[in-house]
């Protein structure tokens, strides 16, 4: 079994990690979510989750067992995940991923060629359409299947970082760069200077984490999507048009399209949240889970 437990200690960790820098390996192992910190509180079966990932009209979580459980959508045998224990999960359109302590990944969902690539991978990321993963031992990206925009296409280098959208992906380099590939129609390829932790794409926008935990945000601006409110933030999430955020206290605040609820963040404390397309997950430091937005397929009513 495995202990899942958060509060003080957690938040300084990530504190004390954006004060030393953003590094590759250590952020990667220091998301919100995965760690085993804190006290006062533990998950260790399935009745309880530690990370969630919201999908296009499904969700996916990792419970207590580090088994996966997925609900909304069931098309495409989405919601048929994998037996077995994982380390990291990833719900995108119509496929989802997810990565075992080996660095193996499984995906499942619509079949597409190359759904899941051979070798071992430090992290993985599933969009709308299309996902990337970053090399266990060289760092560098693999994408797949095919691209439309050219998102499964990415620069050389080494990678700590990647993120995938619906025809956009991003990721941070070992210097803490951006860098965007794919849909350029509003410029939401042409990312910001500065030195960031994190980065997500999302339809026609991106938004990166700073070194300084600020959001910054790129491209079209449509539903104020590009409004990210002050920090400081500890981690973030962007859907197809709306994002969320986490800050030291646990709490979140969310901004952009909001016609569906997706962006009412509930009041409570939090140790992980990931924006769908019209649809919002987290894990409380209860590890509950609470979803609010879209729920016509189910995706936003979470098991009990």
């Amino acid at each position: 079994m495995y202990r899942r437990i958060f509060k003080t200690f957690y938040l300084l960790s990530l504190l004390l990690l954006f004060t030393a820098g953003c590094s590759g390996e250590e952020e990667q192992q220091n998301d919100v979510g995965l760690d085993d910190v804190g006290e006062n509180a533990e998950c260790d079966d399935e009745t309880c989750f530690h990370q969630v990932s919201a999908g296009e009209r499904h969700t996916c979580a990792l419970d207590g067992n580090d088994f996966i459980q997925c609900w909304g959508d069931e098309e495409d045998d989405k919601l048929e995940a994998p037996s077995g224990g994982f380390e990291q999960l990833t719900a995108g359109g119509q496929l989802n991923c997810a990565l075992d302590g080996t660095g193996v990944i499984t995906c499942w969902g619509r079949e597409l060629p190359s759904d899941s690539p051979s070798g071992y991978f430090s992290q993985v990321n599933t969009g709308a359409a299309h996902s990337c993963a970053i090399d266990a031992d060289t760092d560098e990206l693999e994408c797949w299947p095919g691209a439309i925009d050219g998102e499964t296409i990415p620069p050389e280098g080494a990678f700590q970082f990647v993120s995938s959208g619906v025809y956009l992906t991003c990721g941070i380099d070992l210097n803490d760069d951006v860098h965007c590939w794919g849909d350029d129609r509003y410029d939401q390829s042409v990312t910001p200077d500065g030195s960031y932790a994190k980065v997500h794409p999302g339809e026609i926008h991106a938004c990166a984490l700073d070194q300084s935990r600020e959001i910054d945000c790129w491209g079209a601006d449509a539903d104020d999507r590009l409004d990210a409110p002050d920090g400081p933030f500890v981690d973030f999430s962007i859907g197809q048009s709306h994002g969320c955020a986490l800050d030291d206290a646990g709490q979140i605040q969310c901004w952009g399209r909001n016609d569906d609820g997706q962006s009412d963040a509930p009041d409570g404390t939090f140790i992980d949240v990931s924006a769908g397309r019209w649809h919002t997950c987290a894990v409380t430091d209860e590890y509950e889970i609470v979803c609010w937005g879209d729920d016509e397929y189910g995706q936003s009513s979470p098991p009990t």
